[in-house]
């Protein structure tokens, strides 16, 4: 059952009441807010509402709602529809400008191929996954791969902004099968900004282990990595390979 896209608002009882066993999928409607706490009581029964929308605007003059897929954000707290992530969800499906993670802790590795913001809400928005599904190459022109919590892939237009989260490797105890690396988080080809993100928790098993790692061989790119933390890795904190890598690095801890 899908219910999505809609304006949900202004209801006497709930905005949406699941009495059936299976769960509805209701991503994607603006619920008259964005606030994490209030959506819940607009709902009943078992209903995935996870990513809404930030705004509520109707984006055409035709009949319905056609909706403003800009601004998203996610919660651990909905139950989940399917096997996507929660955060990956909404990576897929905003169209232009932000994620907005909201507290709690994601167990899902994330990969961003198009330009956005993706924002949490301080150390209290944790990305700790279980388990790396996808290997990347560690840059362009080399055979060896890598496990990254965060991969920020070929964004040459408008570039990835990450900012105000912690990226946990804590929930990863071994290398995963065909990585000869592992990453906190990757840049590859990709513009951008990490701003004010922690990324910590790596295990002596995951070995060498890196907290950022920035690559660039076919385009100019530029990276500016200011306010975060990057501990406890077993090789380096912070690694920019490729002829084409420009980097700002301030005000962090390494």
């Amino acid at each position: 059952i899908a219910v999505n896209s809609n304006n949900i608002v202004s209801n006497i009882g709930f905005g949406l009441r699941n009495d059936a066993t299976a769960m509805v999928n209701a991503s994607g409607n603006w619920w008259g807010t964005y606030a994490a706490a209030t959506i819940p009581t607009y709902l009943s029964g078992s209903v995935d509402y996870t990513p809404w929308l930030h705004y509520g605007t109707d984006m055409s003059p035709d009949p319905g709602f056609q909706p403003d897929l800009s601004y998203l954000h996610v919660d651990d707290t909905s139950p989940q529809t399917g096997t996507t992530g929660r955060i990956q969800e909404g990576i897929n499906m905003v169209t232009g400008s932000t994620v907005e993670v909201e507290e709690g802790t994601y167990a899902e590795q994330v990969v961003i191929k198009k330009s956005l913001t993706l924002r949490g809400e301080g150390n209290t928005s944790i990305i700790r996954p279980t388990s790396i599904p996808r290997l990347f190459p560690r840059y362009d022109l080399t055979t060896l791969n890598t496990a990254s919590i965060i991969v920020a892939d070929s964004v040459t237009t408008g570039g990835v902004m990450v900012k105000r989260l912690r990226v946990d490797a804590s929930g990863i105890t071994s290398m995963p099968p065909g990585a000869n690396s592992f990453m906190g988080i990757q840049y590859r080809e990709t513009d951008g900004l990490i701003d004010s993100v922690t990324v910590d928790g790596f295990l002596n098993t995951l070995s060498p282990s890196l907290g950022f790692y920035l690559s660039a061989v076919w385009n100019p790119t530029t990276i500016e990595i200011a306010r975060s933390a990057f501990s406890a890795y077993t090789k380096n904190g912070i690694t920019c390979n490729g002829s084409y890598v420009t980097a700002n690095v301030h005000h962090n801890t390494v």
